[in-house]
């Protein structure tokens, strides 16, 4: 049997085999939501008290470090893994490092709202196992329609598939949610649609959840405070090159493929319209992942000598779906990009050039000035993009952000 559920006693850490290190990463998860709060609590740090959360814990790596037996890297490569994965957040400040992780209840039910259910499972498909009841909302789509919508969807999935649904897979579907990111009829904003498929029990993602953990990505990247202002509509034109701009940038995301390339100067809307397409394309189910170059290219470089760590890092770029690489080619001091920074680039450039995956990138170097840098590297970008290149002229009149402030 591959499905079903287990519980784990948190005296399980007291035990002989938990104490063997290093944790390999399987362990450390279940470390995490062995140690997480199973009730909201307080806890005194130094002359404070902090209020912490169902499904929080206030650590720090040097003590991760400590426990799992890893580096102080290690661990942080690992939490910012499962964050990039939707798995937990992070907050750090000066005195700690909280960790919340998503999801909670799908993990720890609180047993008087559970009805606690035996699956079996056939074939590869994502299985849960446990079904909580949550309060009614307001339907947005009749239970009828509801249930064509998720016959729709698994038989797109699964063609083949005897389909039914018992009254527990009525009664689940019927439930309302609460995931954040979407409002979607079909799951109702619980994720995951209940049906029986060939005579056993399944819980199948819903098709919102890629968009779902899009979002997550977004909020997490920094850009989740600009990403319902940077909207094509509310990108103004009043100038022929913005409309140039705007025009081949609402042309890429209605096609939804293939590379795309804005350079030049800096503060005429590049981002802007870079992150108004990744809106368009997370609308759409793809899955979009926005990295800073002059904020991830240090750490890909510090760690070239650890081989694993390097590769799993580059490896989270390389294998996007699609990815937005904003200040792409920039330099910390406004140098020119040295040896190591454009074998960075090469590599991550010509696997996903050679993969065919969708990637966006904005910068201050124009694309002809990129090729100047790096031939090899500009032409595969260049030959990829096709028709989807701009290159603003470098002149401060067109800094929209001297403009606001009457500069």
């Amino acid at each position: 049997m591959a499905g079903g559920w287990i519980k784990l006693h948190r005296t399980l850490r007291e035990h002989w085999l938990w104490a063997e290190k290093p944790f390999d990463r399987r362990s450390a998860w279940i470390d995490l939501l062995l140690t997480a709060n199973h009730e909201a609590g307080r806890v005194a740090l130094g002359n404070e008290v902090i209020p912490v959360g169902r499904g929080e814990l206030i650590t720090s790596e040097v003590k991760l470090a400590e426990k799992w037996g890893w580096s102080r890297q290690k661990v942080r490569g690992f939490l910012k893994t499962l964050e990039g994965d939707g798995m937990l957040s992070v907050k750090k400040d000066s005195r700690k490092t909280m960790l919340t992780i998503l999801r909670y209840d799908f993990y720890q039910n609180r047993g008087e709202t559970a009805e606690e259910q035996p699956m079996h499972s056939k074939g590869t498909q994502t299985i849960r196992i446990r079904t909580t009841r949550t309060k009614r909302r307001e339907r947005r789509l009749p239970m009828a329609e509801q249930k064509q919508a998720i016959v729709a969807m698994l038989k797109k999935r699964m063609p083949t598939a005897s389909l039914s649904f018992e009254r527990g897979a009525d009664n689940y579907n019927e439930q309302w949610g609460d995931l954040k990111g979407a409002d979607c009829p079909i799951c109702r904003n619980k994720g995951y649609v209940m049906a029986q498929l060939n005579g056993c029990d399944y819980f199948v993602d819903c098709t919102c959840m890629a968009q779902r953990k899009s979002r997550q990505r977004l909020e997490k990247s920094g850009l989740a405070a600009v990403a319902d202002e940077y909207t094509f509509d509310a990108f103004q034109t009043t100038e022929p090159f913005q409309k140039t701009m705007k025009t081949l940038a609402e042309r890429f995301a209605a096609e939804g493929k293939g590379w795309f390339y804005i350079g030049g100067q800096m503060g005429c809307g590049k981002s802007h319209l870079c992150t108004a397409i990744c809106n368009d394309l997370m609308v759409g189910g793809k899955q979009v992942h926005y990295m800073v170059w002059t904020e991830e290219l240090p750490k890909l470089k510090a760690l070239k000598m650890e081989e694993a760590a390097y590769a799993r890092e580059m490896n989270r770029w390389k294998e996007a779906e699609v990815l937005y690489i904003d200040d792409f080619f920039k330099t910390r001091r406004g140098g020119t990009p040295t040896d190591a920074d454009i074998g960075t680039a090469f590599e991550l450039v010509n696997a996903r050039y050679n993969s065919g995956r969708m990637t966006i990138f904005s910068g201050e170097k124009t694309l002809p000035e990129v090729i100047e840098y790096d031939e090899a590297l500009g032409s595969r970008i260049f030959q990829r993009c096709g028709g989807f290149v701009v290159s603003v002229g470098k002149d401060r009149g067109k800094n929209y952000r001297l403009k606001q402030m009457g500069q």
